[in-house]
């Protein structure tokens, strides 16, 4: 037999699970934290007696070193939703088994207590909320009640266009305020190659999560060698090569930024 074919209540299911993990994106982004990519289960998934879908939070890896308690060579981090328990913040390592820190305050906190919980992993992971799994509902039971739990995350719309509306919205803002920021000029020793490779990264590197990770780690290299320089030179080919800052400046007179 095949799936049975979704209802429009767990099509509408569907739909607030995507945007309930939009609203907590959105914040997070706010905050300057990077997300990737959110989800919501497919629909048919709903109903099933041992686990009945829920969304997800992907996070960038680069935020792994930010975070107080993190073990070593973790390969990825995201915030889970689970329509049983409520939200987790996990992270697989190579070869270990995921290790995920539970939420608790219900199965639908509010998107501003979902975000402090991230802020308070940020500052001790190892005891940010429990490792103990809460539930708040049995899998595959009271799908009526679900949808109604969610009402208030409801929207009109794609979920996925309304997230990466909202997030390259918010990395346009960022930048455009980073390039007409701070005025100190560095001087960053830096290899050719290096250079033409961030060329290329810039035009491919929403396409693939490997590549974001090279250019992630590479303008990280970058940042790391630049010191502060008062060299006449230095400054004058600043000065003379800043067409990305007028092009900000254009972008922030338009309103976009």
């Amino acid at each position: 037999m095949g799936a049975p074919v979704p209802t429009e209540r767990d099509r509408t299911i569907h739909r607030r699970v995507g945007h309930y993990m939009a609203d907590v994106a959105n914040l997070l982004l706010r905050d300057g934290y990077p997300v990737i990519y959110i989800s919501s289960c497919p629909p048919e998934e709903l109903g099933d007696s041992e686990d009945d879908g829920g969304g997800y939070v992907d996070l960038g890896t680069e935020m792994v070193a930010q975070i107080n308690g993190a073990p070593k060579d973790v390969l990825d981090l995201h915030f889970d939703w689970n329509t049983s328990s409520g939200w987790s913040l996990v992270m697989h390592g190579r070869g270990a088994a995921p290790i995920e820190r539970w939420m608790g305050a219900g199965l639908t906190p509010a998107p501003e207590k979902v975000a402090g919980f991230f802020l308070s992993s940020l500052l001790d992971f190892r005891n940010a909320g429990s490792e103990d799994r809460p539930y708040y509902r049995q899998p595959g039971h009271d799908l009526d009640g679900l949808a109604e739990r969610l009402a208030p995350f409801d929207r009109k719309g794609s979920f996925n266009d309304r997230f990466r509306t909202d997030r390259n919205a918010t990395a346009e803002r960022r930048a455009v305020d980073a390039v007409l920021g701070e005025d100190t000029v560095l001087s960053i020793p830096a290899r050719a190659g290096e250079l033409a490779a961030l060329q290329h990264l810039v035009h491919f590197v929403a396409m693939s999560s490997d590549l974001r990770e090279v250019a992630v780690r590479l303008l990280a290299d970058l940042k790391a060698r630049a010191v502060t320089t008062t060299d006449r030179n230095q400054t004058t080919a600043v000065t003379r090569h800043s067409t990305g800052a007028e092009q900000a400046k254009q972008l922030r007179r338009s309103g976009r930024g």
